[in-house]
């Protein structure tokens, strides 16, 4: 059985001997990762109860742990996350060199990936408020570019 990587908040409530309501509570306060698994949520315990969490989930499941996989989701999100902040810092570094206006312009043009000005700004207001967290990306569905319309095959 494959361990998972999401836990229901009962479960990280007994590890932690607290009641599944407070879970709930902390998660939402501290912004635990979280996704829906039917009518409930499901949530990525924070450090601190992760070993407490596993060693739950396995005494529930009565078996043996074994090895788990990252989904490539989640590697692209922790990817993606570190190219913003190592934006951030060239952006910072330039600032002083550049102002601000001529530094927005070169890091936009100069940064391995694309970015506006305007993405730029987002960031840093949102790093400004809430640290490495406000880099992540927070939109919800089917976000980013489409893929392109390939065109009818007459057959």
């Amino acid at each position: 059985m494959k361990m998972p990587l999401y836990f229901r908040a009962a479960l990280i409530g007994q590890a932690a001997q607290v009641n599944g309501r407070t879970i709930r509570r902390r998660a939402r306060a501290e912004g635990w990762p979280r996704r829906r698994h039917g009518n409930a949520f499901e949530f990525i315990p924070p450090a601190r109860l992760k070993a407490k969490t596993m060693a739950a989930w396995q005494k529930a499941a009565g078996g043996k742990l074994e090895s788990f996989e990252i989904g490539p989701a989640i590697v692209a999100e922790q990817f993606r996350t570190e190219m913003r902040s190592k934006c951030l810092c060239a952006l910072s570094a330039a600032i002083p060199v550049y102002g601000v206006e001529k530094a927005l312009e070169r890091i936009a043009r100069d940064f391995s990936f694309r970015v506006s000005k305007s993405s730029l700004r987002a960031w840093c207001k949102r790093f400004a408020e809430s640290g490495i967290r406000g880099l992540k990306d927070n939109r919800r569905g089917h976000s980013g570019r489409k893929p392109k319309n390939k065109p009818l095959n007459p057959q």
